[in-house]
C-alpha cells in the first residue's frame, strides 16, 4: 500500500518526500523494523520512540511518522 493511502485520514502539520512510497509493513517497535516498513514514533511511558529513529533508518525503513521533531530528542 501507498503512504499516501495510509496517511489520507491523518492530519498532517507537515509531510516531506515522496507519498507514493510503497510501505511493507507498519512498525512502533524499532527493532521490528525492517526494509519498507513505516515506523510510527510514539512516546510512551518509559521510553519514546523518536530516540530511535536513526537505528529504524539503519534497518532501511521507508517512512516515519512523528509527533514531534526528532532531532529535538537526539
Amino acid at each position: 500500500m501507498q503512504l499516501k493511502d495510509l496517511t489520507q485520514d491523518l492530519v498532517l502539520v507537515a509531510q516531506h518526500g515522496d507519498f507514493s512510497t510503497d510501505i511493507l509493513s507498519i512498525s512502533y517497535d524499532s527493532r521490528k523494523s525492517t526494509i519498507g516498513s513505516l515506523y510510527v514514533c510514539l512516546p510512551g511511558t518509559k521510553t519514546d520512540g523518536h530516540q530511535y529513529i536513526p537505528q529504524a533508518i539503519d534497518k532501511g525503513i521507508a517512512a516515519l511518522v512523528v509527533s514531534k521533531e526528532w532531532w529535538d530528542t537526539q
